[in-house]
């Protein structure tokens, strides 16, 4: 024995299931009787009299093809209903045409289900083998709508027995009274976006129930993406937003959409390609800024799909301020170099008409000044282990060292000296003659040897790392070369960051990392990236406050600017 049932998602009610038509013309008077049989009782030799028993046309779904849900589920109810006599037989005469039916019986708890009933022709009489009324099973199961949607406008019909059952508002769904036989689900939705799904063969046992497994509908849209997810890299400040993959007959890409949550700004789409995979970092959020993320999927027709839900990030620094200190520039000179000194005492190199060295307390405050009259122009400024003080003019063309409390030591002629810097050791590195060449003095002044960078014009920056080695950085070129203490190259390496160009070599801290100035074409222009000694990108820098010149000493991060001195710490 075997029905079927499907599954009709919709919003009307179904009134006209209570007045189907009669398909034998309400007569089962006949002395030509088409289908006849016999029904017991439980216990297998009693008579079931008085039992109503329903015939239906075995339809399919093609059955009802271009119909309208309504007129569908009138043709699929048509039936026609007789008694059992005292002897339990009930008989179905010509009238009914030719094809195959559905007997189905109930009287009181028990029922009964003849699938399948062949009617040949109308003069010949169909003997069914006598059946037996069994206690009447269930099935139930939940319907699950994956994008969403109202459950209640679902309902479960079967193909043969005249009743479907509603569902509720969490989805669940009931049929009592089954007759014990398999049945085939049928789920079709009205709704927007969902498809057909059949579950065959789903066995009734009397006097029990059937409990299904969740029944999901197919979805047959653009799906929205789920379980968006966001992971921070708080040293390289990137979030990476992660997504569950859609049905790749649905989406074949998707879109990142962000918006800044502390300024109300609207979503707005940051990937510039489609992005095939379930995964998206995004580098370019601004220190601390919170942003909210959404992800929406694109179709084959290349249309996009309703957002996600959406997820924050908070972009903050592994760098956190330690300190700021109040630098008061005097004629509004600008800076042009800094030190700190062991005992955090502040020396400025300035332009302008102040060409000489600033020395500041360490909260700010003018304690002092070295080279009053000396200098044509004072670029740079160096301290050795003693906190002596070095300095270059390039337009005097003279290397300056001054004791710690200003007084002259001595001076040596170099050809346009740019930028000066002191190792561990006190040797003293100069990058001269307008970037084409470094010079090492010795900590006295002694030459010890002196390379050429090449011809032209190009702006070079150097630092010593502990271990000895020295990075030269070339902004033309946008490289750093390696050198031995000897000055002897010892490798190259170009310094990429998401294509954008990277300024100068700020300096290197106690593990050999770089600290290179970067700018960006969006603002904030400032930041910083560090590279290790291999040139490999490990963290970046955004600044709660700017810096025109940054320093790199132990342990902390630098940056001086007009309004004053801010000091990081470094996380490595």
């Amino acid at each position: 024995m075997r029905s079927k049932i499907f599954i009709v998602a919709l919003c009307l009610s179904l009134p006209f299931l209570a007045c189907v038509p009669n398909i034998a013309g309400g007569s089962t008077e006949t002395t030509n009787p088409a289908v006849v049989g016999t029904l017991y009782q439980p216990d297998g030799h009693t008579p079931a009299a008085g039992v109503a028993v329903h015939i239906r046309p075995k339809k399919t779904l093609a059955d009802t093809a271009g119909l309208a849900l309504a007129k569908k589920l009138a043709v699929l109810a048509a039936t026609d209903s007789v008694v059992t006599d005292s002897a339990g037989q009930y008989a179905f005469d010509t009238t009914l045409d030719t094809g195959t039916y559905v007997i189905e019986a109930a009287s009181g708890n028990n029922a009964a289900l003849i699938d399948s009933v062949a009617v040949k022709t109308k003069t010949t009489t169909d003997t069914l083998a006598p059946d037996t009324l069994k206690p009447a099973g269930a099935l139930k199961g939940v319907i699950k709508l994956s994008e969403g949607g109202d459950p209640r406008k679902v309902f479960v019909l079967a193909f043969g027995i005249d009743r479907f059952a509603r569902v509720n508002a969490d989805g669940s769904f009931k049929f009592s009274g089954l007759a014990e036989a398999k049945y085939d689900l049928r789920l079709i939705s009205s709704l927007d976006n969902y498809g057909v799904l059949d579950t065959n063969a789903i066995p009734v046992i009397s006097a029990d129930t059937t409990n299904l497994d969740t029944i999901s509908l197919p979805f047959t849209g653009i799906p929205m993406p789920k379980n968006v997810r966001i992971s921070y890299d708080t040293l390289k400040q990137i979030v990476t937003v992660t997504w569950s993959r859609a049905d790749t007959a649905l989406v074949k890409s998707y879109n990142v959409y962000r918006r800044n949550v502390d300024s109300n700004t609207v979503a707005v789409r940051i990937n510039v390609s489609p992005v095939a995979d379930t995964v998206y970092r995004d580098s370019t959020g601004v220190q601390d800024v919170t942003y909210e993320y959404q992800i929406a999927a694109v179709n084959t027709k290349n249309t996009e799909g309703v957002k996600s839900d959406s997820t924050s990030q908070k972009i903050i620094s592994a760098f956190p301020l330690l300190d700021t200190i109040v630098t008061p520039m005097i004629n509004s000179s600008q800076t042009r170099s800094f030190i700190i000194g062991k005992d955090s005492t502040i020396y400025i190199t300035t332009a302008g008409s102040s060409n000489f060295i600033r020395v500041l307390s360490k909260t700010g405050d003018s304690i002092g000044a070295i080279g009053e009259g000396l200098f044509s122009q004072v670029f740079d400024v160096a301290l050795d282990s003693k906190d002596n003080v070095f300095a270059v003019d390039p337009d005097n063309n003279m290397i300056f060292k001054f004791l710690k409390n200003g007084q002259l030591v001595s001076s040596w002629p170099v050809s346009i000296p740019i930028s000066i810097t002191v190792d561990s050791l006190n040797n003293i590195y100069i990058v001269f003659s307008n970037g084409l060449g470094i010079l090492k003095l010795d900590a006295v002044g002694q030459h010890i040897d002196s390379i050429s960078l090449g011809s032209g014009t190009d702006e070079v920056h150097l630092a010593v790392a502990p271990d000895g080695k020295i990075f030269v950085g070339r902004l033309a070129i946008n490289s750093i070369t390696v050198y031995d203490a000897n000055l002897s190259a010892r490798g190259s390496f170009q310094l990429i960051a998401e294509n954008n160009p990277l300024t100068e070599l700020e300096g290197i801290d106690k593990n050999g990392n770089l600290y290179m100035r970067y700018v960006r074409s969006v603002q904030p222009d400032l930041e910083f990236r560090v590279f290790n000694s291999s040139g490999s990108y490990i963290a970046k820098l955004q600044p709660q406050r700017g810096g025109d010149f940054a320093r790199v000493m132990g342990n902390k991060l630098y940056l001086m600017s007009q309004s004053g001195l801010s000091i990081y710490s470094i996380p490595f």
